[in-house]
């Protein structure tokens, strides 16, 4: 279990090395335009537990770079999640790559919050990423009614054995403190107009693949912000789905492996 320091918070992270399996020389050899790095940045109100299947899935390619934002999962946690709660993550993200010691390329893939976390990245940085994948997030923000239909169900998911089972896994005893916090930043999203990704995304020179679904049940109208966010960037690509449930990348992981697999292009 490894910790760094970022805003005098002990932040939770993993990095889980490249599999140098004899048996996958031939595709390890091919792939040799990769990264040597990807990063994989988790939603709001989980962890990077989430992501059991996908560093089982990518560490046979590149090394796989987890981390808990402050306030969730393993990493300390704080009294209330900031207006910029994105952005705040964002430089988290950055402090974690220099703690690391990376000074190459690397490749993303965030889900949900992680999707904005990002995109706050590479609005500052996009010139140290090769690909960014976005997956199933609430665009620039959300308006008041979106946010009032968002609080409510997470707020009686509270109550759902499942729902609570699952963040109790995520975050440990303490997980409804830690999804209360996010049910008060949803509801501050749509009372107070906040932007979700600040900076100027025409500047982005990565190349960056947006995707939602349209039946997303967490986020109203994912397809149309997340359309919105992918018209902003220059060397963008937008997949939208008729089917799947929120996130994308978890909930039709066949489909996302292998748009993901291809976009980054990994040769298997």
């Amino acid at each position: 279990m490894s910790y760094f320091k970022f805003d005098n918070l002990d932040i939770y992270y993993n990095v889980f090395e490249k599999n140098k399996d004899k048996t996958n020389d031939k595709a390890q050899n091919e792939n040799t335009h990769l990264p040597e790095y990807i990063f994989l940045l988790h939603g709001n109100s989980v962890s990077s537990k989430m992501f059991k299947s996908e560093i089982t899935l990518f560490h046979k390619y590149y090394n796989v770079v987890v981390f808990d934002y402050p306030g969730l999962g393993k990493s300390q946690r704080i009294r209330y999640f900031r207006d910029d709660y994105w952005l705040y993550n964002s430089r988290c993200l950055e402090e974690l790559i220099k703690h690391l010691g990376i000074n190459t390329k690397i490749d993303i893939i965030g889900t949900s919050g992680g999707a904005l976390t990002g995109l706050n990245y590479l609005a500052q940085n996009s010139d140290k990423v090769r690909k960014f994948i976005a997956d199933s997030f609430m665009g620039f923000g959300l308006t008041l009614e979106e946010s009032k239909l968002i609080v409510g169900r997470r707020t009686k998911a509270k109550y759902q054995l499942l729902s609570s089972a699952f963040w109790k896994d995520m975050n440990g005893e303490d997980w409804e403190m830690v999804v209360d916090q996010d049910i008060d930043l949803m509801s501050r999203c749509g009372t107070k107009s906040i932007l979700t990704i600040l900076g100027d995304l025409t500047e982005v020179k990565c190349d960056v693949m947006c995707v939602a679904a349209k039946t997303d049940e967490l986020i109203p109208h994912t397809d149309k912000k997340v359309k919105a966010v992918a018209e902003k960037i220059p060397n963008s690509k937008l997949v939208i789905y008729e089917y799947g449930k929120h996130p994308f990348m978890i909930t039709q992981k066949q489909e996302f492996k292998r748009l993901a697999l291809e976009y980054l292009e990994i040769i298997q």
